[in-house]
């Protein structure tokens, strides 16, 4: 049943039926397995040349055209990923009509059989025509390597499809879209080409008519193509046809097709609205609307494909198919919302294909009762770690994307993109069992899967490790904190207390961007004095978690850019080792730049303004500012596991008193959360213990989520049950 647009105390009123149904759906979990899956052992198309196949284009018949395409195993391939997978859409127009009305292909199967090829032939053609020109002679089409009339052989299939294009060095989309003339590919190239990059503002005009052609290409509106797409990252190619037209060698080999990386794709949408943005400034379009209409065609198309960029700009250069992207759940859900596909069961193999998921549900088995897809959905993302449909809901569908458009064929904007920047991982501060809904743990009773909001992950992913669902609730390692010491901190206190209370006379009625400068410097200031100071009061631990938190990030030689997944570029023993007389630091004279240091401690925006979607919450960093000037003293936490039973305060935590009780859970980010994108979601659960356990296991009840500075890679974790 689709009912994304309902909540979930719509679906199901009853809290204890709810968490009955995700328990009683997670019994259908499967794990899946690439050792011996479909994947290895698919079908594909190997080419078979005529001899005169070589003949220059021009002296070629017809006939020459026909050929034989034989079935065979990818085991059987040299190089397993040296074969082209084909993204396209089944129901199309015949962009070139096949020879004499028939296909112009025979597929022979178990070394004597053949029939007639199904695939469309203007995608066989046209894949065809693309191997050739790259050296490749293997080529997977759906239609043609998928037995469509075996459940089994389709069901195993489509749990794996996404590694087919994941694997493949060549993962190709054949759009419908022709340019139509000369002029219509000469305006594309000067948007995509870096020989020219120029643009005549005369042409603004025809700009317009093939973005807006492009927009209304099938192939960006259907969920398999999502799939395909996003499994494929950086590695994709569109192939756009230009049949009889002059193009530029920055467009490939292929005939009669433009060949374009959807790396090369999004980066030229994005060129454009900036292009058309500085032209509207300086008034040099003769059509406004034109150029307003180009900008937002350009805009959805952009928004219509998640971010498929690598961190490491030498993965990208080098094609690296390691770095699919893989996105969350409610990253998921919120691409798929302008997607459609013909099966809707098949809606949760595909969800579980664009996150990547290991642990599968059998939506065959759950269909046929007519389950709810938003608690499947639920369900899967829970069971594979992923919390990202715990949190991050709205009242209204608002987006992050302002532009608007009604596409003249579609009713749905794909430009309301869920590229959100407001808060994910919810801090809730009433502390109420009503604000979870099933579980103590579980999302808003008015959360819908159609007004999700998500954080876009790049690299390792927030996963939760492990995961596993029960009668008694979610199975969870970590760490469990007792908030039961206060730090005093009356140096720092005393230098920046005068200079904080200016710097919020200055926020007010300023605008959240314009105190940049003057804030980052106070940050990196204030967290430069707050370290030396609780290393000098032997508060070692707390600080060590701090600099984990505000810490430099490693940076890429290649493009200079900053990321938590690369080294740092300093450890907090080489930093602080005079002062704590540490042994990785033998050198007590050792001297570094202090000043090179600091300039790089992380230092985000201080201002908020509750209107603001991208400001409208204080981030951890100026909380943690606030809470030292005006009371000179931080609420920290030990953990209840200690290794030597060493008690030193380690973690500090928002909205805590002494007494509660803090869980943070193991999560493949590991202390990276803290200086990823995460770093300012609420990723802790404020817990109390309810003295029962099951398999040895303390059952813990959820109070609300919390944001906090902490370190738990070298302590010992436990298995908790969050009920």
């Amino acid at each position: 049943m689709n009912d994304v647009h309902c909540s979930l105390q719509d679906i199901q009123p009853s809290q204890d039926l709810l968490r009955e149904q995700i328990v009683d759906f997670s019994a259908h979990v499967f794990r899946r397995s690439r050792a011996l899956g479909w994947v290895t052992r698919m079908p594909v198309l190997m080419i078979d040349q005529p001899s005169n196949e070589t003949a220059p284009q021009s002296q070629r018949t017809p006939a020459s055209h026909k050929c034989t395409l034989s079935l065979s195993r990818r085991s059987g391939l040299r190089d397993l990923s040296t074969y082209v997978a084909v993204s396209y859409c089944w129901k199309r127009e015949l962009v070139w009509p096949s020879v004499d009305g028939h296909s112009a292909y025979e597929v022979s199967y178990d070394n004597l059989s053949k029939r007639p090829s199904i695939a469309p032939y203007d995608v066989l053609c046209r894949s065809m025509a693309y191997a050739k020109a790259h050296g490749v002679y293997a080529v997977w089409i759906d239609q043609e390597c998928i037995e469509q009339n075996d459940t089994r052989d389709k069901e195993a299939a489509i749990q794996e499809m996404d590694i087919v294009y994941q694997d493949s060095d060549h993962p190709i989309a054949i759009l419908e879209y022709c340019f139509q003339t000369q002029t219509e590919l000469d305006v594309f190239t000067s948007i995509c080409d870096n020989a020219y990059f120029t643009f005549d503002p005369s042409q603004i005009d025809i700009l317009e008519t093939v973005l807006s052609a492009l927009i209304n290409d099938e192939w960006f509106a259907r969920a398999w193509t999502l799939q395909e797409s996003v499994s494929a990252g950086v590695s994709m190619t569109l192939l756009l046809g230009c049949p009889g037209l002059q193009k530029s060698p920055h467009f490939g080999l292929t005939p009669d097709d433009v060949e374009i990386s959807i790396w090369d794709f999004q980066n030229a949408m994005v060129w454009v609205r900036g292009l058309i943005e500085e032209g509207l400034a300086a008034g040099i379009w003769p059509e406004t609307e034109s150029a307003i209409n180009a900008s937002n065609y350009a805009d959805i198309l952009w928004n219509c494909l998640p971010t498929i960029l690598p961190q490491d700009s030498r993965d990208r250069l080098k094609r690296n198919s390691s770095h699919r992207q893989v996105c969350n759940a409610a990253q998921g859900m919120t691409f798929l919302k302008n997607r459609e596909n013909s099966l809707f069961s098949d809606r949760l193999a595909i969800l579980a294909n664009l996150c990547n998921y290991e642990y599968r549900i059998n939506s065959k088995v759950l269909w046929p009762a007519g389950s709810s897809f938003s608690i499947c959905a639920l369900t899967l993302a829970i069971v594979n770690g992923d919390m990202s449909l715990l949190g991050g809901y709205e009242a209204q569908d608002k987006r992050s994307i302002n532009h608007s458009y009604d596409s003249p064929t579609r009713s749905t904007s794909l430009a309301k993109d869920g590229r959100s920047i407001r808060p994910v991982y919810e801090n809730d501060d009433h502390d109420t069992p009503s604000n979870a809904y099933g579980f103590s743990w579980g999302p808003k009773p008015s959360a819908s899967l159609q007004s999700i909001n998500y954080l876009e992950e790049d690299g390792r992913l927030f996963r939760l490790k492990p995961s596993i669902l029960s009668r008694y609730g979610l199975r969870v390692c970590g760490v469990l904190w007792n908030i039961d010491c206060i730090v005093y901190i009356p140096k720092t206190q005393k230098e920046f207390s005068v200079r904080w209370q200016e710097e919020l006379s200055l926020q007010i009625g300023e605008g959240v961007l314009e105190g940049k400068t003057r804030q980052t410097t106070l940050t990196q200031e204030f967290s430069w004095s707050l370290l030396h100071e609780l290393i000098e009061l032997d508060f070692d631990e707390l600080a060590r978690s701090i600099w984990n938190f505000v810490q430099p990030l490693g940076r890429d030689p290649v493009n200079g850019n900053e990321s938590y997944e690369l080294s740092p570029p300093y450890s907090y023993d080489y930093i602080f080792g005079h002062l704590l007389q540490s042994p990785m630091c033998p050198d007590q004279n050792f001297e570094y730049d202090k000043h090179e240091v600091r300039g790089r401690l992380a230092a985000p925006y201080l201002s908020f303004d509750l209107e603001n979607e991208a400001f409208d919450r204080p981030i951890l960093q100026r909380l943690l500012i606030d809470r030292v000037c005006k009371e000179g003293a931080l609420v920290c936490g030990t953990p209840v596991f200690s290794p030597h039973g060493i008690k030193q305060p380690r973690v500090w935590f928002e909205a805590c008193n002494l007494g509660d009780q803090i869980f943070t859970p193991v999560t493949n980010l590991g202390d990276g959360a803290t200086r990823s994108r995460y770093r300012n979601e609420a990723m802790s659960w404020r817990v109390s213990e309810t003295g029962r356990s099951t398999d040895d296991c303390k059952i813990l009840h959820c109070l609300g989520r919390r944001r906090g500075v902490w370190r738990i890679e070298d302590l010992c974790h436990e298995d908790y049950v969050l009920e």
